[in-house]
């Protein structure tokens, strides 16, 4: 496999040294030896590197003018667009850190941000300006962009600027409470820059697409990859717009180098036919990031791409910048069906802790943590998460080492693989279940166009998991046809309990998986094979209403099968319980595996109803099995039961028969 499968086209070199000076310097650099060329470019404004030094002197000039020197944070409050460009370079020749907010964000989110950062100005537009003065305070002066003019230039700017100086505050999206600043300086930011367009050689003639919000961290590596290379920024709002525009604006403007989302490449699949190699020919990277990708990822990679082009999957976070590469071309092989994270970008030291902090060796999963000089300096006024999240290095030096809170594994050729996040692990009946995992195996189903899942509480209080489908509407599967195909990739343990279908994803700003705002299951019936088919005689009603009642659905079918509804080994000894209870029989686990739909167990008891037993042996029966703690069940089991779709099903490692006494 190849780690760097690029061409080596050229590009403009850096000394190590520059990566200890500030981004402004390594900016005037480029635009005094490119002062021509296109810097930024989109649909309502373009900006050569001359014209983008200049406007963004006079922003640094005003903000110096009214606020001095000392580093603090401003506040900027705009569009994504060419217009916020210059002002993101301004802030920082000024020696301030920028903090981005979009104007479409809630105005509560707006003002938490703008409360927390304690920011010394907000830095707009006039077409924002009312939105700016509604959040800000009288301790908040806005400048606006429209009005700066030359009477604010002075003679030469010599402001020092350290590489430690904060540079950017980027806020998470706040979901599990108020949200939280992620600060950056400019070696970090630098570093980031520079080592990403040494990696992807980045050169002059590169036109990068600017799609992740300038408010998103990964927009960092675009905007300053691109204009400290002497290369081309083209913004461009894919929220306004539609995936087939954004195919056709891809190749009218000649993109070389590309980085959308993941979940806006996947929707590539609907519009890129099978001769999609033809679509962009000039495009010869294209990044994806802040997603797993899996094989089919892959697969519709090498269907709608030139053999020119490589796919790039880059591991990162907003404390660490790059983390790991992995780089494919048409000829790579993806033996797994989830992809790798790939091999560690320059002066990024992965390493593999258990829980004591320990290193572990290859092949064994622990928590990914990153050793380096090259990572953010801390939480924004938290001191307590910084001591928690950065660690100082046991070596010694000025290195620190940072918990990134996923789980991973080293291989021993150095390539990391990611396993998903410490906190979307959950207990299912005992057994420790990577979410992630899930998703992987249900993005690997051809039916399966796109998939979340998520663990929630029954009312019992057993956890289950909830798998949230967009179906490719070609194979429209149902959750039977799910079921038995997730049932030969997983451990009927790892199957969710409840499959629910949408048109698409919700996602956050930045174009991720917005798990918060999945909704919890409604208890509706799923779509299944079999057709609904009411309940008929006295059996069939009883035994569907104990059914419906401990798999929590409105109804069941009497030729619903037990599995395909969501249940477990669990539920079913509940069931199994509650039938010898109200029908006064025996009724043996295995019997219940055997006839696992409403019908055939209404059968069974009807035929076996002379069968019946004194009160006290029921009743003794019925504690045993209601007494079974989750795991003794699973024991008790030996594993769960397999899964029946019509076939006779193998019983060698079933429950021997727990059959109520003659």
């Amino acid at each position: 496999m190849e780690k760097y499968p690029f061409s080596f086209v050229s590009y403009v070199p850096y000394e190590k040294e520059e990566i200890e000076k500030s981004v402004p310097e390594r900016f005037k650099k480029i635009a005094m030896r490119f002062p021509g060329r296109i810097a930024v470019k989109a649909d309502d404004k373009i900006f050569t590197y001359k014209e983008l030094d200049k406007v963004s002197d006079d922003i640094a000039n005003a903000i110096l003018f009214g606020f001095g020197t000392h580093n603090e944070p401003f506040f900027l409050l705009f569009e994504h667009g060419a217009e916020v460009i210059p002002s993101i370079i301004g802030v920082l020749k000024a020696g301030k850190s920028y903090v981005a907010a979009d104007p479409s964000f809630p105005c509560s989110k707006l003002t938490d941000i703008l409360e927390d950062v304690q920011a010394a100005g907000i830095l707009t537009n006039r077409k924002h300006y009312a939105l700016a003065a509604e959040l800000a305070s009288e301790k908040h002066q806005i400048i606006t962009t429209d009005e700066i003019g030359s009477e604010f230039s002075l003679e030469e700017m010599s402001l020092s600027i350290s590489p430690d100086t904060h540079a950017a505050v980027f806020y998470t999206s706040g979901s599990g409470g108020q949200p939280k600043g992620i600060i950056q300086n400019h070696r970090q930011i630098l570093h980031h820059a520079l080592i990403t367009a040494k990696n992807y050689r980045i050169c002059i003639e590169d036109r990068q697409a600017l799609l992740p919000s300038y408010t998103f961290t990964g927009s960092v590596p675009d905007i300053f990859c691109t204009l400290l290379q002497g290369a081309s920024l083209y913004p461009y709002d894919v929220w306004k717009n539609t995936v087939s525009d954004l195919v056709r604006w891809l190749i009218r403007q000649k993109i070389t180098v590309c980085h959308p989302p993941v979940t806006l490449f996947r929707q590539f699949s609907d519009i890129l036919t099978t001769t999609g190699k033809e679509y962009f020919p000039e495009l010869r990277v294209l990044r994806l990031g802040g997603q797993g990708l899996n094989s089919r990822d892959f697969n519709l990679f090498k269907k709608c791409f030139s053999e020119n082009c490589i796919l790039s999957h880059s591991y990162s976070s907003t404390e660490t910048s790059g983390i790991s590469i992995f780089s494919a071309n048409h000829r790579t092989v993806a033996n797994n069906s989830i992809l790798p994270g790939g091999y560690p970008v320059e002066d990024k030291e992965i390493r593999i802790l258990n829980e004591n902090g320990q290193q572990l060796g290859f092949d064994e999963v622990g928590e990914i943590a990153i050793r380096s000089r090259y990572l953010s300096p801390g939480y924004w006024r938290n001191p307590e998460l910084t001591a928690q999240k950065f660690l100082p290095d046991p070596e010694g030096g000025d290195k620190r080492i940072y918990l990134t809170g996923d789980l991973g594994r080293m291989k021993p050729d150095g390539c990391l693989e990611i396993l998903g996040r410490k906190d979307f692990q959950v207990k299912i009946r005992g057994y420790r279940v990577q979410t992630e995992a899930v998703e992987s195996a249900l993005h690997s189903l051809e039916s399966v166009k796109d998939a979340a899942v998520k663990a929630f509480d029954h009312l019992s209080g057993e956890k289950y998991l909830t798998a949230y489908i967009v179906p490719d509407l070609q194979f429209s599967p149902t959750v039977s046809a799910l079921r038995k195909a997730l049932s030969e990739k997983l451990p009927e343990y790892m199957i969710p309990s409840v499959f629910v279908m949408m048109e698409k994803l919700p996602l956050t700003t930045t174009g991720k998986t917005d798990r918060s705002a999945l909704p919890e299951p409604s208890g509706i019936r799923p779509a299944l094979d079999a057709p609904f088919v009411p309940p008929s005689s006295e059996e069939e009603k009883q035994i569907a209403e104990i059914w419906a009642e401990i798999l929590e659905l409105d109804q069941v079918g009497i030729h619903d099968s037990f599995f395909d509804l969501g249940g477990n080994s669990i539920q079913s000894m509940r069931i199994v319980s509650r039938i010898c209870r109200v029908f006064h029989t025996d009724l043996s686990m295995s019997v219940f595996f055997d006839f696992p739909t409403v019908a055939g167990l209404a059968a069974y008891i009807t035929e076996k109803r002379d069968s019946s037993i004194s009160d006290t042996e029921l009743e003794k029966l019925v504690a045993e099995l209601e007494m079974l703690s989750d795991e003794e069940a699973e024991q008790l089991l030996d594993g769960s039961p397999p899964v029946s779709y019509g076939r006779p099903l193998n019983t060698q490692k079933m429950l021997p028969e727990i059959s109520l006494p003659e």
